[in-house]
C-alpha cells in the first residue's frame, strides 16, 4: 500500500472512525458508501468465497450496495462465472484500478463489463482483494462513472476497505457466539446432510466413521430440541447456523 499525501489519509482516518463507531452491519455500509464517494465511488459489494456452508450466490454477499438491476442480473445470468474482475480479484494480493486489469478474449467477460459500464454506470472501478492466515477472505469492488485513479486514492480506498471488511468480521463473530448453539462440526455435518448425504456419504467426505456422524447429528437434535435430522436441518437452516 503506497504512502498516502494528508488529504487522502485524512479521508481515510475519517472513515476508519466512523466505521469504528457503527454497531451494526448497515451502519458500516453506510460509512463505507458515504467516505468512498469523496473519489468518485457510487456503488460497491464485498463478497467471500463459497464454502460447505455458504453454497449460494447471496450467502457470499457481505456488504451490497451495487445498482438493484445490476445485482438482480448478475445473480440470474450467473455472471460471476466470467467477471474477469471477480476472477482477477481473487487472485491477487493488492488492490488494482479496473482500467489495469486484462480482460480476457472472452464474449461474455466483455459482455459483463459493457452492461456495467453502460446501462448501469459501473465505468470505472478499484478492486480490493482481502487475505487473513488461512487465504482469500473475499473481494471488494468499488465502482463508478468517473473515479480518481491516482494511486492515493486507490491506497485511501483499500485502507477503508480492510477496516470495514474487519470490523464487519468482528461483528459477525461477536452475533455468532451469542447465537449459535451447534458446534462447527455439527453445522459441518448438517450442510452435508441439507444437499442429499447419507451418514456414510458425509463420513467418507470428513473422513470420520459414520457412527461418529450419527453421534454429532444426535447431539444436535438434541440442542436444536427437535425430533430427527430433517427437522434438524430445518431449524438449523432458520436460525442461520447452516446456509444453502
Amino acid at each position: 500500500m503506497a504512502q498516502l499525501d494528508n488529504k487522502h489519509f485524512q479521508t481515510a482516518m475519517a472513515a476508519i472512525d466512523v466505521i469504528d463507531r457503527t454497531t451494526d452491519e448497515l451502519q458500516i455500509a453506510s460509512a463505507v458508501h458515504l467516505s468512498v464517494a469523496a473519489f468518485g465511488f457510487e456503488h460497491f459489494l464485498c463478497g467471500t468465497p463459497k464454502t460447505t456452508q455458504r453454497r449460494n450466490f447471496d450467502a457470499c454477499i457481505l456488504m451490497n450496495r451495487w445498482p438493484s438491476g445490476w445485482f438482480e442480473m448478475y445473480r440470474a445470468c450467473d455472471f460471476q462465472r466470467h467477471d474477469p474482475i471477480a476472477r482477477f480479484t481473487h487472485s491477487q494480493f493488492r488492490s488494482a484500478n479496473w482500467s489495469d486489469i486484462p480482460i480476457p478474449d472472452d464474449p461474455k467477460a466483455r459482455s459483463i463489463m459493457s452492461i456495467a459500464a453502460v446501462d448501469f454506470r459501473l465505468r470505472r472501478g478499484v478492486s480490493v482483494p482481502i487475505h487473513g492466515l488461512s487465504g482469500y477472505q473475499a473481494g471488494i469492488s468499488f465502482a463508478g462513472f468517473e473515479i480518481e485513479e491516482t494511486a492515493d486514492a486507490r491506497s485511501a480506498v483499500e485502507l477503508i476497505a480492510i477496516y470495514a471488511f474487519n470490523k464487519l468480521l468482528h461483528m459477525k463473530a461477536a452475533t455468532a457466539g451469542r447465537d449459535k448453539i451447534l458446534t462447527p462440526r455439527q453445522r459441518e455435518i448438517l450442510s452435508w446432510i441439507a444437499i442429499g448425504k447419507t451418514a456414510w456419504d458425509v463420513g467418507q467426505i470428513l473422513e470420520i466413521s459414520e457412527d461418529t456422524v450419527n453421534k454429532l447429528v444426535a447431539s444436535a437434535i438434541q440442542r436444536l430440541k427437535v425430533s430427527n435430522r430433517t427437522h434438524a436441518v430445518v431449524e438449523a437452516i432458520r436460525r442461520r447456523e447452516i446456509e444453502l
